[in-house]
């Protein structure tokens, strides 16, 4: 088991421990943005850029779009590899297609799903509820 903040490998056979430090545990939450009010015309930002990850790092860690990322990269480097089998090529390949695909489906879902937020209505704001 790793740490959920910075990985390191935790020391112990309890599954409940995440962290491996008191100052992980602390700063768990600190690499995400604070939740803020908005001005009136502010647009909202766009999606966050994806990381670039290892497989492995990206299926544990990663969105879905940061895994096919780095499923994408694998596969390609493996078919650029002069060591690669003739006979894992044609399969490789066509895997790297569907791959790309299904990236470019992801990106339209994240889009769509951004152009669906700047249409909430804000609800009426009452001051006197405080």
């Amino acid at each position: 088991m790793k740490c959920a903040t910075c990985g390191r490998p935790l020391n112990t056979t309890d599954r409940r421990r995440k962290y491996c430090s008191q100052s992980c545990r602390d700063s768990k939450g600190s690499s995400r943005p604070h939740l803020r009010a908005v001005d009136p015309g502010e647009a909202p930002a766009g999606p966050p850029k994806p990381r670039l990850l290892e497989v492995d790092v990206a299926a544990r860690e990663g969105t879905d779009l940061e895994l096919l990322l780095a499923l994408r990269d694998r596969v390609a480097k493996t078919i650029a590899d002069p060591n690669c089998p003739a006979r894992e090529l044609a399969s490789l390949t066509k895997r790297l297609e569907e791959i790309r695909k299904s990236i470019s489906s992801e990106r339209l879902r994240l889009k769509e799903e951004l152009a669906d937020a700047e249409f909430v209505p804000d609800e009426p704001w009452d001051e006197a509820a405080i």
